[in-house]
């Protein structure tokens, strides 16, 4: 795999190559999905900034939090610290740390906060679309064992799935969806309840394809699939709600 990309000579890890790469292609989709100033430039900006900030932070902690019991024998401030700074990223905590802190720029920005979410979930999801293709060359976040696959260079005579590129695929498909579905949907419709609709059960299967350890377990199921089952739960009791709310008014009308 390619481990380092090597553009006009200069040694570049692959993971951040891809994840820089596709935070650039992300900030220009939604730059022209808001081209006919769905929300105030300022707000645009303010969005960016304070998602980034949020899903750096948020990626950081929940891989801090998952792999923490396994350090609470001799855990101390500074190698709490530590250990937080040299943590990896879990797409959960980037995702809610996104959301959060985007949330607060609108109440900072009075902007309205679902057509500003409905300007960026869809750029989101291919920035981590180009985050799946780098953790695949750079070999993390890998899946079973297989006959048909790909090895990496540390374990030549291993066969795995190739579990980031399919989730990368899913999410490809995810974005077109969106992008189709969004033509019909009226004012208040959100494209973050469609898109965690659509992602939540497929993280919880993929789950089940991969091969690393370190995302952390709960039982017998690891973290993501946990929230992703959390998120499906949350999801199916709004749907109950609303499909309750309709058919009350329907009955009303009649």
């Amino acid at each position: 795999m390619l481990k380092f990309i090597e553009p006009f000579g200069i040694a570049i890890p692959s993971y951040a190559f891809f994840a820089v790469t596709g935070f650039c292609a992300a900030i220009l989709f939604a730059f022209f999905r808001n081209k006919d100033q769905i929300i105030k430039w300022s707000a645009y900006y303010l969005f960016i900034v304070f998602a980034a900030i949020g899903m750096l932070f948020g990626s950081k902690l929940l891989f801090f939090i998952t792999v923490l019991p396994t350090e609470l024998n001799d855990i101390t401030p500074k190698k709490a610290l530590i250990l937080f700074l040299n943590s990896g990223f879990v797409f959960y905590g980037g995702l809610f740390g996104a959301l959060g802190c985007g949330i607060l720029s609108g109440k900072i920005s009075h902007e309205d906060m679902n057509k500003t979410l409905n300007i960026f979930i869809p750029p989101f999801v291919l920035f981590h679309t180009f985050g799946r293709i780098g953790c695949f060359f750079a070999g993390c976040c890998y899946g079973i064992e297989c006959k048909l696959g790909f090895s990496y260079p540390d374990e030549p005579n291993v066969i795995r799935f190739p579990v980031q590129l399919a989730e990368a695929l899913g999410n490809t498909i995810i974005i077109a969806i969106l992008c189709y579905r969004e033509k019909q949907l009226k004012n208040r419709d959100s494209l973050t309840f469609m898109y965690l609709l659509m992602y939540a059960p497929m993280r919880l299967l993929l789950e089940f394809l991969r091969g690393d350890a370190v995302r952390g377990y709960w039982g017998y199921i690891s973290t993501s699939q946990w929230i992703s089952i959390f998120i499906i739960v949350v999801l199916a009791v709004l749907l109950f709600r609303k499909y309750r709310k309709s058919r009350k008014a329907s009955q009303y009308n009649d």
